[in-house]
């Protein structure tokens, strides 16, 4: 039986605009592609969707136009909602904008899913085999940071829990980042944020290193299984607390819009597990599964371009070191 991913990440809605260059400073450009979509923890979710993981939506929508695009996404995928939308507030925007190398920069609005309350929390749901997503936005935001750390001290202890500290890793509290990593099973960031985890590590400090495989083995005894660290278009790394820090190397693509990649990385990673039942469960074979999740949604326009199972059977033999 495939056990169920619970998310409680933040769904946004993304405003993609193709631009030439990122802009001056009081300057202006002409856009060359507009697209509005659904982002955020959608992602990671309508990824591992696609491989046929159950998925449920923990967190909140709103009310409003952007919050009716959201609910219409996860429909699509066959993502369950269970929290009754936040009247008067509408769903997050993230203004997204793509250079043609693929590089992306965000500027986001906050809305419902900001907002989410330990009242909201205590209404979902856990089953004792859940995956668990969790994403540094929601600890980093006031209100829905301690409500989640409360939450996930609740937990089944046979729930699995997965991090993903995202970039505004620097800004959520150490004493609550600290409580997350105690109950944490799997930390899937990258280099930069492992390395920012690691200064924030009690006796860690700031001599960090820069070295993938030496942050993933420092890094992986934070947490109760494991850490992966994704290296884009350099692969990944996984350490376990039964494996030794491994590299897979990333499968070579025309990468055309590297926005989502990261989290079609993470949604392959935990439809690895959920589909292994936590068992047989193999990280290095599941990491490389990733990393061609990952290249293929780069080679696809748009933030939520990753691969179905079909896809990723199709492809064939995975590169090895």
């Amino acid at each position: 039986m495939t056990r169920r991913l619970l998310s409680a990440g933040e769904v946004v809605v993304d405003l993609v605009l193709s631009v030439p260059s990122f802009p001056v400073r009081g300057g202006d450009l002409v856009a060359s592609a507009v697209a509005t979509c659904t982002g955020g923890a959608f992602n990671v979710m309508a990824a591992a969707a696609r491989q046929e993981v159950p998925v449920t939506y923990a967190g909140l929508l709103g009310t409003g136009p952007m919050a009716t695009v959201a609910r219409a996404s996860l429909a699509d995928e066959g993502i369950e909602v269970v929290l009754a939308p936040r009247p008067q507030l509408d769903t997050g925007t993230v203004v997204t904008l793509v250079e043609p190398m693929g590089e992306r920069t965000f500027v986001t609005t906050l809305g419902a899913e900001a907002r989410l309350s330990g009242a909201d929390l205590a209404a979902v749901e856990v089953r004792p085999d859940d995956i668990v997503h969790v994403s540094g936005y929601g600890l980093a935001y006031p209100i829905n940071g301690p409500a989640l750390v409360e939450w996930l001290s609740t937990l089944p202890e046979g729930a699995t829990l997965l991090l993903d500290p995202g970039p505004l890793v620097a800004d959520i509290p150490g004493s609550l980042l600290r409580q997350v990593l105690d109950r944490c099973d799997w930390v899937s960031a990258s280099l930069g944020e492992a390395q920012a985890l690691l200064a924030m590590a009690p006796g860690v400090g700031r001599d960090v290193d820069d070295d993938p495989l030496a942050v993933a083995g420092r890094l992986s005894g934070l947490s109760r299984r494991g850490v992966v660290i994704r290296l884009g278009d350099r692969g990944a790394v996984v350490a376990a607390s039964d494996v030794p820090a491994v590299h897979a190397p990333a499968v070579p693509v025309d990468a055309v819009d590297l926005n989502g990649a990261g989290d079609a990385h993470v949604g392959s990673f935990i439809a690895s597990m959920a589909q292994d039942d936590g068992r047989a469960f193999d990280p290095v074979t599941a990491l490389r599964r990733a990393n061609l999740a990952a290249a293929m949604a780069v080679s696809r326009r748009g933030p939520s371009t990753a691969p179905t199972s079909a896809e990723l059977d199709s492809f064939g033999p995975l590169p090895d070191e």
